[in-house]
């Protein structure tokens, strides 16, 4: 777990090293989990006071601050999609406190707002705001797209009816193993039709990996994956092809929701698996039952895959100073 910056006041000795080094560390671990290089602290003759440093670090927070997510007022842009809401320079400086001109310069000719400058007078308010803007730089996004996946499918054909069909085709889910395909997102889907002569009775799943890979390993994360949950696509749309949440994944159609979750680690790895269930989509399915309601009934839900809906991950990450 993260551990709060020193709290500093008029009276903290400004040259003692180690609270600039507690800043120096976090920016440091920020620029690592987007890729880029570490910062050493400050050791030896290196001053505190430096003001070459200071300005880096403003920078630097001005211009990556639109890289992280806006949790405060996120961490998505709209209600029921995946798009992750990213600080924008104005929110990250509002949450965080600052003038909404930037960082407060103490000048001869008094209180100024802009990055720090040779002939500035660096005090306390310079190293908490640098505090409070690297603390609110805690979570970033990902896209996230379908890896290793199989299928398990059972169907049949009767003309003894819609019950007979049905329960064939759940005893062939049940005897069936699950076989790779390409990738594809979770789908869960059920379906009994009849041309009034022969009932054919289908039901199928597919489970689907999700990976992250690359992550930085500089301090550890928790991870989220989301998605949104629609009746499957390639089916017509009509009154008796319908959304059905079959596993409880989703709730509502069209509706955001948490797949999966894992805690706390330091790894360059996250893998989360979607759908690894064997119970036969028929015997659960409260819309594809018998008797018919009409010539055909089917029910199906999937990961939905397009723009506005493509899955997300949210890795929240626990730098070791924060507020």
């Amino acid at each position: 777990m993260s551990t709060a910056f020193t709290t500093l006041n008029s009276s903290t000795d400004l040259c003692d090293k180690t609270w600039a080094n507690e800043i120096i560390q976090s920016y440091s671990e920020h620029r690592q989990i987007l890729g880029q290089s570490a910062v050493s602290a400050l050791s030896g003759t290196e001053q505190a006071p430096d003001k070459t440093l200071w300005l880096a670090m403003q920078t630097w927070l001005e211009t990556y601050c639109t890289s992280f997510v806006d949790h405060v007022n996120g961490p998505f842009e709209d209600a029921n999609k995946t798009h992750a809401k990213f600080f924008s320079l104005p929110t990250w400086r509002a949450a965080a406190g600052l003038n909404a001109n930037g960082f407060t310069r103490n000048t001869d000719g008094g209180i100024v707002y802009g990055k720090i400058q040779a002939t500035d007078h660096r005090t306390v308010t310079n190293f908490q705001e640098l505090q409070a803007g690297f603390s609110l730089l805690r979570w970033t996004a990902a896209s996230a797209s379908p890896g290793n996946t199989w299928q398990k499918i059972g169907q049949a054909g009767s003309s003894g009816g819609c019950d007979i069909a049905r329960d064939s085709a759940v005893a062939a889910f049940v005897s069936c193993p699950w076989t790779v395909m390409t990738a594809q997102p979770y789908a869960v889907h059920a379906r009994i039709f009849t041309d009034f002569t022969t009932h054919t009775a289908i039901n199928y799943r597919y489970k689907t990996e999700y990976v992250l890979n690359g992550i930085s390993t500089v301090v550890s994360h928790a991870i989220e994956l989301y998605g949104v949950g629609s009746r499957d696509p390639a089916n017509p749309p009509g009154p008796f092809y319908v959304y059905e949440d079959i596993d409880n994944l989703f709730g509502a159609e069209y509706t955001r929701s948490v797949l999966g979750s894992l805690g706390d680690a330091i790894t360059t790895t996250r893998t989360i698996m979607i759908g690894d269930i064997d119970t036969p989509p028929l015997s659960i399915s409260s819309w594809a039952v018998c008797p018919l309601a009409a010539s055909g009934v089917e029910g199906s839900a999937y990961v939905n895959n397009t723009y506005d809906y493509t899955p997300a991950w949210l890795l929240k990450w626990n730098f070791t100073y924060q507020n």
